[in-house]
């Protein structure tokens, strides 16, 4: 049995499910034993209200469990490398490992797993994982722009840049971080984002109770709402067009509490990926209300996927990646054209599961491991 152990930045039970839950996915279709580990948790973090930062916090009470066929863990550490001093030294970094309790040496070393096929990285933070693990060839997978991010240190940087100097292959997800890459490793491929049609279309089909109060037109946005989230549009579009109902749905980093939102903005938190269907498919349009930051320049979104699964016509904010992507959603690129679209009709896109087929994880993966002569033997 082939196995690939992955080593990556959310758990694997993340309430957010982001490319590497995909991929682990597919490589156990494909009949890989996968092994997913998560960045470490600390002591700190318990004082964090995050959705997935409480998930990691659980999983690191486990010595390891399997969900899905997938044997998964979060390690604990005293050392956590974060961006405040001292945690944000370059030796917090690299050290991080060897203060953890139970030892993560240990667990892994119980796990018996030998020399593994494929070591995946979608986080630095597991630099160390090349000297401890045989393995016959490294990935790391890169789908952000760790440099804008505010709350990645230069430290990390640093890793992500040595890391990606020593693997065997880098993939990144938007051709803008293909660029930079390459300078890094000569082997460095794009792999754009996919889509799992077979698990997003796999939901309740009633109403969700949330939207027993929250009537149609629903106006809904999916993700993260962190620091490139456009709460400003939003509110502007809420106020221009009072008898439309925005719904955002997922985790909130921003500081809302002292702004005053319209009746018609709707915060539904965090729901499990598997409910996404209940809340796309009674939807009436989906939205990407992003900044035009570096941070975005590098994001190819899921969401324009995940909203033409269920035949939701969108509207997004433009910028080069999404324009090099299918013709999934209406894109605009100012505030009023944003605001003015949303009072004409958006057409549906057509064909959308053909397209949709065509850009599977299961076919970004096969094509990229037949790439680097990597054989699929059960597909």
């Amino acid at each position: 049995m082939k196995k690939v152990l992955m080593a990556c930045s959310l758990p694997y039970t993340s309430p957010l499910q982001v490319g590497s839950h995909h991929y682990a996915r597919v490589f156990k279709k494909l009949g890989y034993d996968v092994y997913f580990l998560g960045v470490p948790v600390s002591p700190l973090h318990k004082l964090s209200s995050d959705c997935t930062v409480t998930e990691r916090i659980r999983v690191s009470k486990t010595k390891g469990e399997i969900k899905e066929g997938v044997w998964h863990y979060v390690p604990n550490t005293y050392l956590p490398p974060k961006n405040i001093f001292p945690l944000s030294t370059l030796w917090a970094h690299q050290n991080w490992h060897h203060f953890t309790a139970p030892k993560l040496s240990k667990i892994l070393k119980n796990l018996e797993l030998g020399e593994v096929d494929i070591l995946w990285f979608d986080s630095a933070l597991h630099h160390f994982l090349l000297n401890w693990i045989p393995h016959k060839t490294s990935i790391f997978r890169v789908a952000d722009d760790g440099s804008a991010f505010k709350g990645l240190s230069k430290q990390y940087q640093a890793l992500e840049t040595q890391l990606a100097q020593k693997v065997d292959h880098v993939i990144t997800s938007s051709k803008n971080m293909q660029n930079h890459f390459t300078s890094h490793n000569g082997d460095c491929h794009y792999v754009p984002n996919g889509v799992d049609l077979k698990k997003l279309r796999t939901f309740n089909t009633a109403l969700p109770p949330e939207y027993a109060n929250i009537a149609s037109p629903r106006v809904v946005y999916i993700g993260a709402i962190h620091e490139w989230f456009d709460m400003e549009l939003v509110i502007k579009a809420a106020k221009t067009y009072p008898q439309k109902n925005f719904v955002l749905i997922g985790p909130c980093r921003q500081k809302i509490k002292n702004i005053k939102m319209p009746s018609n903005i709707h915060f539904l938190g965090t729901v499990p990926y598997h409910r996404i269907g209940e809340f796309l498919s009674h939807a009436d349009l989906g939205i990407i209300p992003f900044k035009q930051t570096k941070l975005v320049q590098s994001i190819h979104p899921l969401k324009v996927y995940e909203y033409a699964a269920f035949g939701l016509p969108a509207l997004s904010i433009a910028w080069e990646e999404l324009k090099n992507m299918p013709a999934l959603c209406q894109l605009v690129n100012t505030h009023s054209e944003f605001i003015k679209a949303l009072d004409d009709p958006i057409k549906q896109a057509t064909n959308t599961t053909k397209v949709l087929e065509s850009v599977s994880w299961e076919n970004r993966l096969c094509n990229f491991l037949k790439n680097i002569d990597v054989t699929i033997t059960n597909r």
